[in-house]
């Protein structure tokens, strides 16, 4: 069957709508993008969308205490673990960096993005070396570094990469591929055209993941390169501990063959979505939303919220898990939206209200298959500081970001036993993580390079000091 008889047997004909008025080399374009689409199966998509239900939370429960971990309780052990898989190159990380920095009022990738600390590095640089910095500690081995990007960002994200020098990793261990996308249609399932030419399609979400880790070899280069595990993590989060030795020796530790790292959650309100435990044993992500007012206040007689494990996007699978996951349908998730696409008569049109949805998969769905599922819950001031939006937002923006990260370095050396000091001399105290609104600057300036320390250690030198602002160590 052509491509137009394959269409018009699924009933979306309509893709086709303005064939007649194109040129060939256009007519050629858009029988190439139709015939890319899984044409088929997209009833079948569409339906499942519309028929998803989520998880049970009325039979929820928390995530058992004896697959749980408190990263502040590590005696080390976890840790040592963790650089044991480094040592021998069993580990692989992960790094989910698709986005674009749109909210932030650029039109490069998010990764590119400059939160405007002293030494100017961008994201990918910050954590390119933190990366480096758990090699170092280690003492041998090499973390590969798989990087999804998607369409409008790989070109980009290559160059910088290169443009940098791969931020001083060897051009071998870093791997770049696409996570996929999926048509956008309108609320009667019918495929939307961006154009008359061109299907309207969107990024699969961070749970299409799976399928590029299938279709483009990566799964298959891990195997060959004796890689066991891996850690997933999102390119926005300024305060990730990449290759987290402690997280990754959790869940060896644990025989997890899928983990999670949770920050807790400390307002029953907030908006993040928990990790739990079905009445099957099954975990999930459910968002706040769906947990009834008495499970979300529900509290343990230390007094923390039952339903505490806040997810961040952050993971740990390993490589045979992930060879089984990547293999199986994941439920699509709806999400209506404003979808630029054309009229009757062809005519661009940018709707001001949601007139079409795209699909997404997400990346926590795998959890449902988890047999060794293992949560390790952290510390957010030391571990999660996202860049959602611009510094016109109270929070999860550029000041907010920067904010975070140098009150890490200063609580580093206060630790270590430094005094930091300001312009004139004056000793500055620790503040306090503000609760609502960030300052647009931190009281000094002062930064701790990556490629120095990871977690605090490696400033023994400094204690008794007297450092005057702006501090940069490196």
């Amino acid at each position: 069957m052509t491509v137009r008889e394959r269409v018009q047997k699924a009933g979306q004909e309509q893709v086709f709508k303005f064939f007649d008025s194109l040129s060939k080399a256009e007519q050629e374009k858009l029988e190439a993008d139709v015939g890319s689409l899984p044409i088929e199966d997209l009833e079948r998509m569409f339906k499942a969308s519309q028929s998803y239900v989520g998880p049970d939370v009325a039979g929820c429960k928390a995530v058992n205490a004896d697959r749980t971990g408190v990263a502040s309780k590590d005696d080390g052990t976890w840790f040592k673990k963790g650089l044991e898989l480094v040592s021998e190159s069993k580990l692989a990380v992960v790094l989910l960096a698709g986005g674009q920095g749109t909210r932030l009022g650029v039109s490069y990738p998010k990764g590119m993005y400059n939160i405007g600390l002293p030494s100017g590095k961008s994201l990918f640089q910050i954590q390119a070396e933190r990366l480096q910095r758990v090699e170092a500690l280690a003492g041998k081995g090499t973390i590969q570094l798989y990087v999804m990007t998607s369409g409008p960002t790989r070109a980009k994200t290559e160059a910088f990469f290169k443009s940098n020098n791969f931020f001083g990793l060897k051009p071998a261990q870093v791997r770049f591929f696409n996570q996929g996308t999926l048509p956008c249609f309108s609320f009667g399932g019918k495929v939307l055209l961006q154009n008359k030419s061109t299907v309207a399609r969107a990024p699969d979400g961070n749970g299409g993941i799976y399928l590029g880790l299938k279709n483009e070899g990566i799964i298959e280069d891990m195997k060959a390169k004796g890689i066991t595990s891996c850690h997933f993590y999102c390119v926005d989060n300024s305060l990730v501990k990449v290759a987290d030795p402690t997280f990754v020796g959790f869940c060896a530790t644990l025989d997890a063959d899928c983990g999670n790292k949770s920050v807790v959650k400390t307002i029953p309100t907030e908006s993040v979505g928990v990790v739990v435990q079905d009445a099957q044993g099954v975990h999930h992500v459910v968002e706040y939303s769906e947990l009834s007012t008495e499970m979300a206040e529900k509290r343990d007689e230390d007094g923390q919220l039952t339903f505490r494990a806040g997810n961040i996007c952050n993971h740990y699978f390993t490589v045979e898990f992930l060879e089984k996951v990547c293999s199986l349908e994941l439920p699509y998730h709806v999400a209506k939206k404003k979808i630029p696409t054309v009229n009757d008569e062809g005519e661009l049109i940018k709707p001001e209200t949601p007139n079409g949805i795209k699909l997404e998969k997400f990346i926590f769905d795998v959890f449902a298959f988890a047999k060794n599922f293992a949560l390790l819950e952290v510390d957010r001031e030391d571990e999660f500081s996202p860049l959602k939006n611009s510094d016109k937002a109270p929070r999860d923006c550029p000041s907010a970001c920067r904010w975070d990260f140098m009150n890490m370095c200063h609580r580093h050396l206060v630790a270590a036993g430094a005094k930091i000091l300001d312009g004139e001399g004056a000793e500055v105290a620790l503040p306090e993580r503000p609760s609502a609104g960030y300052p647009e600057s931190y009281p000094v300036d002062i930064e701790i390079l990556p490629s120095r320390s990871y977690k605090g250690e490696n400033l023994d030198e400094f204690k008794g000091a007297a450092l005057t602002t702006p501090v940069i160590i490196n």
